[in-house]
């Protein structure tokens, strides 16, 4: 039988995946590689020339990590599923992190991440702290 937990964060893995994987296209696609919830500036700050990058690392890493993760716990088979979504969730914090270290500045969408990740490695925690050892 699934737990409760799991399912939980297997919905929230799979939403912060199909977020991800939106933002990243939106991020290739955008006018002149220049994606338009960010301000220009960053980019000469940045090791980038465009959006597309960071996009593609959107996509895959995020994307496809939370997609895995969801898999994982809404499939139930992996008695320790609870880590992979831990570990997304701290690749992500560990990302807004090194992002405010470069620009010097917190802006809303990295403080949106920031909280997103936070919430994704507790309700890892709790997961890992409810399921029944088998």
């Amino acid at each position: 039988m699934k737990q409760k937990s799991n399912i939980i964060l297997g919905i929230y893995d799979l939403v912060l995946g199909i977020t991800a994987i939106v933002i990243g296209i939106q991020m290739i696609q955008s006018n002149s590689g220049i994606f338009s919830e960010y301000p220009t500036e960053w980019l000469f700050k940045l090791p980038f020339n465009s959006w597309v990058q960071p996009g593609i690392i959107a996509i895959l890493l995020f994307g496809a990590g939370n997609i895995f993760s969801a898999i994982m716990c809404l499939n139930d088979s992996f008695n320790m599923s609870w880590l992979s979504s831990a570990l997304v969730g701290l690749m992500l914090l560990i990302c807004v992190i090194a992002q405010v270290t470069i620009l010097g500045e917190w802006y809303l969408p990295s403080v949106e991440f920031f909280a997103a990740g936070i919430i994704q490695i507790f309700i890892s925690g709790y997961a890992l702290t409810t399921r029944k050892i088998s």
